[in-house]
Order: structure tokens, then C-alpha cells, then sequence
């Protein structure tokens, strides 16, 4: 069965992964490897950088969102 999750279907697709915390860069990783085109957001302006993320993924920091 295919569904939105399945490996299969994520070429072209945008994920927004929130956290750049262990768990965050490691999806972003098996996202990015599966052809999805991510976006990764942390309320921390000073988040590290997430090791082994491909090129292309954007990253916001900071983000908090509306007050």
C-alpha cells in the first residue's frame, strides 16, 4: 500500500520538519535522501547547523512565529 509517508512518494514533495535537534537532522536526512524538498524550522537563532543535510534545504531560525 502507498501512502504519504511511503519512501516511494516522497520524491518532489515539501516536508517541513520543525526542530533541528538530533531526530529533526536525521529526518531531514532520510527526507532529502528520498528526493523530498524540505524546509527545516527552529524557534532558536543559534541552532546548530544539521551535519550530513544536503544542499538545497532551507533552514529558519529563530522562528517563533506570529506574537
Amino acid at each position: 500500500m502507498s501512502g504519504p509517508c511511503d519512501p516511494a512518494t516522497l520524491s518532489g514533495r515539501r516536508v517541513l520538519v520543525v526542530g533541528l535537534g538530533r531526530t529533526g537532522a536525521a529526518l531531514a536526512r532520510y527526507l532529502t535522501a528520498r528526493g523530498a524538498r524540505v524546509r527545516i524550522c527552529d524557534r532558536r537563532a543559534d541552532a546548530p547547523s544539521p551535519d550530513g543535510v544536503e544542499m538545497g534545504v532551507e533552514v529558519v531560525r529563530g522562528a517563533d512565529g506570529p506574537e
